[in-house]
């Protein structure tokens, strides 16, 4: 009986669990035209207030960037990305957020963080 808000200012979501093997497992990020967004993936959880930024919740010691996405009059970017046909990842955790860059201001924002399972 709830509904789902969405912050379209900066916002991360993926296509959801990915699954082993899988060569379409997609990060999609929403922000306002002129932005660059640059999704960060980690096998971890952290909770760390960065002022200036927000709330970084992935692990820095696992992150590993992605390519940045560069925003246009969508507002929106999309990054494939495929998932190894490895057993062993299933049932890892991979945590994504992503760090949207203003380049007419410089300013930089964290946007929400996602959590996923790899089945």
């Amino acid at each position: 009986g709830g509904f789902t808000l969405w912050n379209l200012t900066r916002h991360l979501e993926t296509s959801g669990n990915p699954i082993v093997g899988q060569s379409d497992y997609r990060v999609g990020v929403f922000a306002d035209p002129g932005h660059v967004v640059v999704p960060i993936a980690s096998l971890g959880r952290g909770i760390l207030e960065i002022p200036g930024l927000g709330v970084l919740q992935i692990a820095p010691a696992s992150a590993v960037s992605g390519p940045a996405l560069p925003i246009g009059s969508s507002r929106f970017a999309e990054l494939s990305v495929p998932v190894p046909a490895d057993p062993a990842l299933a049932g890892a955790s991979i945590f994504w957020q992503g760090l949207d860059v203003d380049l007419t201001r410089g300013s930089v924002h964290l946007t929400n963080a996602v959590r996923d399972v790899v089945r």
